[in-house]
């Protein structure tokens, strides 16, 4: 999928597009301010010729793999966004799953980062690690470019010079993080079946199950919007951005008994609703969630 920036002039506010090149469905996302607190306005299109439609509009990047949802960090909202992940595990032959490799961040509501995000798609090389599109570490290396030095920049890093999304990249690419495109990850084989070669798997909301949905927290604002919708076509379009995000581990392994081949893959996901370290997450909450629940499925397929 692509990302566009229109820049905002006069009364009207700046916004993102996300866009679908098969069909040109497009998600548009504008900043909203209900009282102090910042929020954004999503709305569904079908057939947006974004050239033709508006001239300013800027093409961000065309990598994004995945849309995982909103984060508001010190009154700001960022687009977290999958830009690279690395096929690892393969359940059934119609069937895989992916490990997030890099991620990025896009602010909604200020205008502070676009000459970063602008300059990270451009084909600029970091001096100190090689690529700028990789790290959110530093931004000292911009300081004789663009004039952005680490930590000065009109308050757009912190005074460690590190981009406010920082730490949330590291995590989400410490490579516990899956998704797949190809079936429901939060839900066991049991459940789903198994399904055949003719099979195309039509993702529905409804049937996730969300305490496994480890980026149900960042798409609040998404999944209140889908559930909004009265018209089951726009959430037929909607769904195709919604990425299911869980925590834990999958791997396949491919082994041989003699002449026979075997295909051996563990899934395990962990629950969000009672997360936490080991000695302050203890235990079972009023609502029956147990502290750091993970289910594992392990499944093994062969062919002669």
């Amino acid at each position: 999928m692509e990302l566009y920036l229109k820049e905002s002039y006069g009364n009207e506010p700046r916004s993102y597009i996300i866009r679908d090149p098969k069909d040109n469905t497009t998600l548009h996302i504008e900043p909203t301010h209900n009282k102090t607190l910042p929020s954004v306005k999503l709305e569904i299109h079908t057939r947006t010729n974004i050239n033709e439609r508006n001239s300013n509009y800027t093409l961000i990047t065309q990598s994004i793999k995945g849309f995982l949802g909103f984060i508001e960090i010190s009154n700001q909202i960022y687009i977290c966004t999958i830009i690279n992940s690395k096929k690892i595990a393969q359940p059934t032959p119609n069937e895989s799953i992916d490990c997030i490799q890099s991620v990025r961040f896009f602010c909604v509501t200020d205008s502070r980062y676009d000459v970063f995000d602008k300059r990270m798609n451009a084909d600029y090389s970091n001096p100190h690690s090689g690529s700028s599109s990789e790290s959110y570490d530093s931004y000292d290396y911009y300081e004789n470019e663009i004039g952005m030095p680490g930590g000065a920049y009109n308050g757009s890093v912190g005074p460690d010079g590190k981009h406010p999304c920082a730490d949330l990249t590291k995590l989400l690419t410490n490579g516990s993080f899956f998704y797949s495109t190809d079936f429901d990850l939060t839900s066991p084989l049991q459940k789903r079946g198994m399904p055949s070669k003719d099979d195309k798997y039509v993702f529905k909301m409804d049937s996730i199950e969300r305490e496994y949905m480890w980026n149900s927290f960042l798409m609040q604002d998404f999944l209140e919007y889908h559930d909004a919708l009265t018209d089951e076509s726009e959430k037929q379009l909607l769904n195709r951005f919604i990425t299911v995000v869980i925590r834990g581990f999958a791997k396949t392994e491919l082994s041989y008994v003699g002449s026979l081949r075997i295909s051996e893959t563990i899934i395990s996901k962990q629950s969000w609703k009672r997360a936490g370290t080991r000695f302050l997450s203890r235990g079972i909450d009023d609502d029956g969630n147990v502290a750091n629940s993970v289910e594992t499925e392990f499944g093994n397929r062969t062919r002669h």
